[in-house]
């Protein structure tokens, strides 16, 4: 039998939650966890190993003082205004990944000599958003109405890409999360 660690309880329902599952539920189908958070028993490496697994947690993260604080690092629109402004861990994981995309690009373009796109930096969150996409639909050459041109929206997708990356910029689409299609 592997050694058993005193883990704080804390840490496994911050954990629990952080990965979006109800405490409740999540114990009911995992009563080991249950008897961790009770403290009537401890659990081993391995167990806590695969616990980490479960909620989508690097292992470390349950030997830290405190749990680190995942701020997300992008304005956070929402079509409904939310008491909690969070999001799934997954999608938090699939926005960090993008911006180290986004990162090595930005290395790549300037080590490569790529010129800045004039817009860069251009608008702050202080902007009217309504000037905003009229200066990209300008930017683009685009109508108003655009959109309705075209029969289905992947066309239009399809048509606005293009146009996108005629102009230099890169475009990302994803459809995975994880490996959760």
């Amino acid at each position: 039998m592997g050694a058993r660690l005193k883990i704080d309880t804390n840490k496994l329902t911050w954990a629990i939650a952080r990965a979006g599952f109800d405490i409740s539920d999540f114990t009911e189908t995992h009563p080991k966890v249950q008897s961790w958070i009770e403290g009537t028993k401890q659990p081993t490496v391995k167990q806590l190993e695969d616990f980490s697994r479960k909620v989508y947690l690097p292992f470390g993260y349950l030997f830290l003082p405190e749990p680190p604080t995942e701020k997300l690092p992008i304005p956070y629109f929402r079509s409904q205004v939310s008491k909690h402004d969070s999001v799934s861990i997954n999608v938090y994981d699939t926005i960090q990944i993008i911006l180290q995309r986004q990162s090595w690009l930005s290395e790549y373009l300037q080590e490569n000599g790529f010129e800045n796109l004039h817009f860069i930096g251009r608008f702050r969150n202080s902007n009217n958003p309504i000037e905003i996409a009229d200066n990209i639909r300008q930017y683009l050459d685009l109508e108003e109405i655009w959109a309705s041109g075209h029969d289905t929206w992947q066309e239009a997708l399809n048509y606005l890409t293009v146009l996108v990356e005629d102009k230099g910029i890169i475009t990302i689409f994803n459809g995975v999360v994880d490996n959760n299609p």
